[in-house]
């Protein structure tokens, strides 16, 4: 009786053992795929762009995005640009590109919006538009990021959303 019970006791803490092996295989796992998506502003001889760069070690999903300015979201940049700047003599041309849906690999910085000139002037100097991207790893765990670049873990990404950026 006394070595069966012993066998059953080594095989429940073999079974401990082996499970919690298998949750720190699993953090091992997540964090040598980590993705940290960076947003950022940049001004250059004349030119305005916003940016986003994926820092992190691993690839990262871009699920959603939200650009808004004093609780107003927008769908598009024509939009977001056009309450931006408010001098009716500014032309608003300028470059895109989608983020929203993408897989950005470590170290590729997406050039996301860019102009120059006049729009490029009046943008400089308005600090107010929020960008917001939500994204996860290869492993569902996602995060939100904006302008501040202070992720923050989330459970899911808001997909769909009337909110959302669409471009």
């Amino acid at each position: 009786m006394i070595v069966a019970l012993s066998a059953v006791v080594v095989s429940l803490v073999a079974l401990a053992v082996g499970i919690y092996e298998s949750q720190l295989e699993r953090k091992f796992q997540s964090a040598s795929v980590w993705p940290r998506l960076e947003v950022f502003r940049s001004f250059n001889n004349g030119a305005f762009s916003y940016q986003v760069i994926n820092s992190g070690i691993g690839p990262a999903v871009v699920k959603s995005a939200r650009v808004s300015l004093a609780g107003r979201y927008f769908q598009n940049w024509r939009e977001a640009v056009s309450a931006l700047v408010d001098d009716p003599d500014v032309e608003l041309r300028f470059g895109n590109s989608h983020i929203s849906s993408r897989a950005l690999p470590p170290e590729l910085t997406l050039n996301v919006f860019h102009t120059s000139g006049a729009l490029a002037q009046s943008l400089q100097q308005n600090d107010q538009l929020k960008i917001e991207l939500c994204y996860c790893s290869v492993f569902d765990e996602c995060w939100i990021i904006d302008r501040e670049n202070k992720p923050t873990s989330t459970p899911r990404c808001a997909v769909g959303e009337p909110d959302n950026f669409d471009q």
